[in-house]
């Protein structure tokens, strides 16, 4: 009986390494996601601030001699002209003309935005990255069990339901002479 209480304890063991290794393979495949739409965004970044350059230059002059494309293999001497009519897409193929200076103005709300959404990007990979590290200390705790003792109670009378605000498990981990409390709700 004693052996079939250990057996079901390292079952128990197991099932909650393997919990927590798929919780840490899905907290690093959402870095990875996030890490790539941040790689992403810094390209819009650069690309906007390459544009906003370029509106910078085009008025100052009426007239500019560039290379224009003939092909795929070719190039011939051109001008621009017209500098100061910019036509910009407002979204979904609608597109308005306007000056250098308006389209520079746009350009600049845009990468207000691109900078939000780049520091809420940030943010999530700071985030998961501490779940990730949480998770794996859970793992070590989970791994290792003489270095602790895992005392969990379930919360059963209404008195202490009313004081958490909801059914759930407190799990208090003493480990090396200091006691720590999770509480999951």
């Amino acid at each position: 009986m004693a052996g079939d209480v250990y057996d079901s304890k390292s079952r128990q063991r197991i099932n909650d390494l393997a919990e927590i290794t798929r919780l840490q393979e899905h907290q690093r495949t959402a870095i990875i996601d996030c890490q790539t739409r941040l790689r992403t965004w810094e390209k819009f970044k650069s690309d906007y601030e390459t544009l906003d350059n370029t509106l910078k230059t085009l008025p100052e002059k009426l007239n500019h001699d560039i290379m224009v494309p003939f092909g795929s293999l070719a190039f011939m001497p051109g001008k621009l002209i017209h500098t100061n009519e910019i036509l910009v897409l407002l979204g979904d193929n609608w597109f308005a003309e306007r000056s250098a200076t308006q389209a520079r103005e746009i350009v600049q709300r845009r990468q207000n935005d691109i900078e939000t959404n780049i520091k809420g990007i940030k943010a999530d990979i700071e985030s998961f990255t501490s779940q990730l590290q949480l998770s794996q200390e859970f793992g070590k705790i989970t791994e290792d069990k003489s270095d602790f003792i895992e005392i969990k109670e379930e919360i059963k009378s209404d008195s202490e339901k009313q004081v958490s605000g909801k059914l759930g498990l407190i799990v208090v981990v003493v480990w090396c002479n200091t006691y720590t409390i999770y509480v999951a709700l």
